[in-house]
């Protein structure tokens, strides 16, 4: 892989630094690749900033061909490296552009990234994915029924869009959150039309 240019470490660099790159593609609406997954340095997420939090931001997610899909929330205690304005993101910038691609603007809930797209979630009738406990699994996938400040419950959905049952879980123990993005379109299209 060439090295990308513009590259952005968080390891030793103050979090002011980092945040400076998440400030600047929420300002600019600029595309980034945001690094997590320490065991798998080859995942990125590419997207915009949109909202921003104490602890979390939510991006505005694309696929690799410029099309949308979905949002995702990130710790920014997670983040350990971000590219911008690489020839990669550039290519996805065009392909967007092409694409018209379009997200909603969600409606912050109570200073809390997670909240504020389980809410959106739940509101608009979307499909999410949710990481409990780092466990790099997809531990519920399904539909928000109900929502509190401390608790989730899901509507599970199988992987052919069946219903599979209800799960309730500590909104506090979710660590990866993804909203209908291209797998989970795919599932509720599935539900849909069964």
């Amino acid at each position: 892989m060439p090295q990308e240019e513009n590259v952005f470490q968080s390891k030793g660099i103050q979090d002011n630094d980092l945040m400076s790159y998440l400030l600047a593609s929420y300002r600019d609406k600029k595309i980034i690749l945001v690094y997590t997954n320490i065991d798998r340095t080859d995942f990125f997420s590419a997207g915009i900033v949109s909202e921003i939090f104490d602890n979390e931001v939510i991006i505005n997610h694309y696929l690799p061909n410029g099309k949308y899909d979905g949002f995702i929330v990130k710790q920014i205690s997670s983040i350990y490296k971000v590219i911008a304005e690489s020839k990669y993101v550039k290519k996805i910038e065009k392909l967007s552009e092409i694409e018209e691609v379009k997200h909603d603007k969600l409606r912050r809930i109570k200073n809390d990234g997670v909240l504020t797209l389980l809410t959106y979630a739940y509101e608009t009738k979307k499909v999410v994915s949710i990481e409990l406990f780092e466990s790099d699994n997809e531990d519920a996938v399904g539909f928000v029924t109900q929502i509190n400040d401390k608790y989730c419950t899901i509507s599970l959905l199988s992987d052919y869009g069946e219903n599979d049952g209800v799960t309730i879980f500590n909104i506090e123990d979710i660590s990866h959150l993804a909203c209908d993005s291209d797998d989970e379109y795919v599932l509720k299209q599935l539900h849909e039309h069964l």
